[in-house]
């Protein structure tokens, strides 16, 4: 059997509310063939029966054990066939041209693609939650250079995603992890804005509180100690934060990035949700980076 160009890989946890809808956008590319991979460690078999009854091609793997994203996509990568590595979440829409995008970008402009990200559904906790989640990845503009990939939307190649050693560790924000082996191995990272997937949030304003959080925490400890931050380092960062310029700063990067995109009506309308997220997200760095402090001090 021939090895198709591209493997979808998906992780999932939980997602029997969105997999039946996510999986039929990426069932219904345009381009074909096309593999996907499901790697399910749930705690029901909810998201196993729709995937075996209503997608018999899709590859399903479930884990007797929970798996974080990254642990899920490396297991992905290392089932898949194409020579293309394309990963997403089971709560993500796609549009029947999005494969076909994001394959003809990486053709052309090799290394790694980074597609757009727009909210699904009108809600205002939505909309607000998507701000605060991914303004650095809403769809305006041209294709440019990326610092981040964010894994919703992200296109490897396969010899680029070994060279780099897949997704380190088990943390959760193991995309930013990729995106800088990427950048130091000289893979470049590009933003395809008209690569769009539709992101269904699901929750309430806590559940993004407690996720920016625990992110922010992983975010702020992981940095610190991979650039070798010094303490002086670390403690600047976190009285810029407590001041708090930080959050200041980050504010005005989304309010630019909602205008960009057409969206800064949204933004003002939903900025409690926006500010609240950084809040969270921020808040989470300073006890990351306090960590890396007292074992500076150890």
């Amino acid at each position: 059997m021939t090895a198709p160009l591209i493997s979808i890989i998906i992780s999932a946890y939980q997602a029997d509310r969105t997999v039946e809808r996510s999986l039929r956008s990426m069932q219904d590319q345009s381009y074909k063939p096309t593999e996907i991979i499901l790697v399910d460690s749930s705690l029901d078999d909810r998201t196993q029966q729709i995937v075996r009854e209503q997608f018999p091609a899709v590859r399903y793997e479930r884990s007797p054990t929970r798996l974080r994203p990254n642990a899920a996509q490396n297991l992905g990568a290392e089932l898949a066939r194409g020579e293309l590595l394309l990963f997403t979440n089971p709560d993500v829409y796609a549009g029947p041209d999005w494969v076909r995008s994001l394959v003809s970008l990486q053709l052309s402009h090799g290394g790694a693609i980074s597609g757009s990200i727009a909210c699904y559904g009108k809600g205002w906790l939505q909309a607000g939650m998507h701000l605060a989640k991914f303004d650095k990845w809403l769809p305006h503009g041209s294709v440019r250079p990326a610092d981040l990939g964010a894994t919703a939307n992200l296109m490897v190649d396969r010899g680029s995603f070994a060279a780099v050693g897949k997704f380190e560790g088990d943390s959760w924000v193991a995309d930013a992890e990729l995106s800088w082996n990427l950048h130091e191995n000289g893979i470049p990272i590009w933003f395809a804005p008209h690569s769009v997937v539709w992101h269904h949030h699901l929750g309430g304003w806590g559940d993004l509180l407690r996720e920016r959080f625990q992110r922010g925490q992983t975010f702020g400890s992981i940095r610190a100690e991979r650039f070798g931050w010094s303490s002086g380092r670390i403690g600047g960062q976190i009285v810029a934060t407590l001041l708090p310029f930080r959050l200041v700063g980050l504010i005005a990067r989304t309010a630019l990035n909602a205008q960009a995109a057409g969206q800064l009506g949204q933004f003002i309308f939903t900025l409690p949700i926006v500010a609240t997220g950084h809040a969270a997200w921020l808040a989470g760095e300073v006890l990351g980076m306090l960590a890396q402090l007292r074992s500076h001090s150890s």
